[in-house]
């Protein structure tokens, strides 16, 4: 019962530290976060890059290093990718980034690594340009819970470590995405 205990004070501490972080930065809206518009019948949407699908609003950053929290050059590059192609396709909109881990690891240390990802991520897209009019409404990590894959293997492993990023309040722009 006391590791229970002391498990949920970590969380919720970690779940603040989180709050206070995205609120020196920017003012939180947390309206109507869970409707994702149809595009506009004059935009053709056709992305062929791996990390998003707007159909469905989200973005998925995979591979992080074993009990790595900060993001390597191809993440990093995915990051890039996201914010551009967010300042120039949409209006505006609001952000969740949810943090993920393998199953390897306790579950405290996996909560913790993967809180401490999607901070990161949330900071990276700030500093590679993500637009005011995008507001981050919630930064969370969720461990090991939600694995996309089999954790039986290397491969399923890797993608089981990520950021995924939530599109919600999308308001597209008159533009066109196009499958390279």
């Amino acid at each position: 019962m006391k590791k229970l205990i002391i498990l949920l004070m970590i969380v919720t501490s970690m779940s603040v530290q989180a709050e206070e972080i995205l609120k020196k930065e920017e003012k939180v809206n947390t309206e109507n976060t869970n409707y994702i518009p149809e595009p506009p019948k004059s935009t053709q949407i056709i992305c062929g890059f791996p990390p998003c699908d707007l159909t469905y609003g989200k973005c998925v950053v995979r591979g992080f290093k074993v009990d790595g929290e900060k993001m390597n050059e191809s993440e990093s590059y995915d990051l890039k990718y996201i914010a551009n192609m967010l300042n120039t396709h949409i209006e505006k909109g609001s952000l969740e980034i949810i943090g993920h881990t393998d199953s390897t690891g306790s579950k405290k240390h996996n909560l913790k690594l993967s809180l401490e990802r999607a901070i990161n991520a949330a900071k990276l897209l700030r500093e590679y340009g993500l637009d005011k009019r995008f507001s981050i409404v919630k930064i969370i990590g969720k461990g090991g819970e939600e694995p996309m894959d089999t954790n039986e293997t290397v491969e399923g492993r890797y993608n089981n470590r990520r950021i995924e990023i939530i599109l919600n309040d999308l308001e597209y722009k008159e533009s066109r995405f196009i499958d390279e």
